[in-house]
């Protein structure tokens, strides 16, 4: 238990696919089909964005990029 009573449980991270990664971004954005998945996936193969590495091969994107890209310093806790 922290100091003020009540535990506090860190936000659930997940990871995202380059298609649910450009939506995400997108949405954030407000701008509708500004990035694609491919563009996503591009990116990832030049290591502009991190992935999971535990998952070689495939392009699993962790929440924090997302807030990366867009500037997010860190997230509420819901």
């Amino acid at each position: 238990m922290s100091a003020g009573g009540k535990a506090v449980c860190p936000p659930v991270r997940r990871h995202l696919t380059p298609k649910e990664f450009a939506a995400e971004l997108n949405e954030a954005l407000g701008i509708p089909g500004f990035r694609c998945a491919e563009w996503v996936s591009r990116q990832c193969a030049d290591k502009r964005i991190a992935t999971n590495r535990a998952f070689k091969g495939r392009h699993l994107i962790p929440e924090s990029e997302l807030f990366r890209m867009l500037g997010v310093k860190e997230e509420a806790v819901r």
